[in-house]
């Protein structure tokens, strides 16, 4: 039996891919679900080794 689910998860992946530009510019970008944590642990290190 087939049924719906609305998935928040789901929805930010399509919001997020609607920003991905046309053509080249977008060529290769995927979107994909990241743990918060991860993400500011991301930035972090890239501020850090960008000084």
């Amino acid at each position: 039996m087939a049924v719906s689910h609305k998935c928040f998860g789901c929805e930010e992946i399509a919001a997020k891919q609607r920003e991905i530009p046309e053509g080249r510019a977008g060529d290769g970008l995927k979107v994909l679900l990241m743990p918060a944590h991860i993400h500011a642990a991301q930035q972090i290190e890239a501020e850090l080794t960008s000084s």
